[in-house]
């Protein structure tokens, strides 16, 4: 049991960091794609934390979205695993308590939040006047 649990943390860990590196990146490319429109939002007169919210709300939308589906096709595919294994000497019941997939939307979101934090400290450092004056 110690060890089971023990290499449930480990892939958790794992699973985490996936998360959290993908979700970085998406808002990283997203950020750097899209200078020309923050540094304009600067010119307007847009704080750097109200345009971090613009971005923010945009990732806890998709992230949302992201979550629901990733949780139905989770508990699809773990119920496909279970009947694929199941035979005349093993048999694999499925159970997932609604504990389990509440704290993995928890940390899904305290992940996006994370990344969040990130981009608000590149949007705040964005030299805007410098985005604007490079011509294309």
């Amino acid at each position: 049991g110690a060890v089971m649990g023990t290499m449930l943390t480990l892939l958790v860990l794992f699973a985490g960091a996936i998360a959290f590196g993908s979700v970085l990146n998406t808002a990283l490319v997203s950020l750097s794609e899209r200078q020309r429109e923050i540094g304009t939002l600067r010119v307007i007169g847009y704080s750097p934390h109200e345009i971090a919210q613009l971005f923010s709300r945009e990732s806890f939308l998709l992230n949302a979205l992201g979550i629901i589906i990733g949780i139905a096709g989770g508990i699809g595919l773990t119920h496909l695993n279970a009947a694929l294994y199941d035979t005349e000497m093993y048999r694999f019941p499925v159970i997932i308590g609604p504990s389990v997939l509440i704290i993995s939307a928890s940390l899904m979101v305290i992940f996006v939040g994370c990344t969040q934090l990130v981009d608000y400290g590149l949007i705040v450092r964005l030299p805007w006047l410098e985005v604007l004056k490079v011509k294309e």
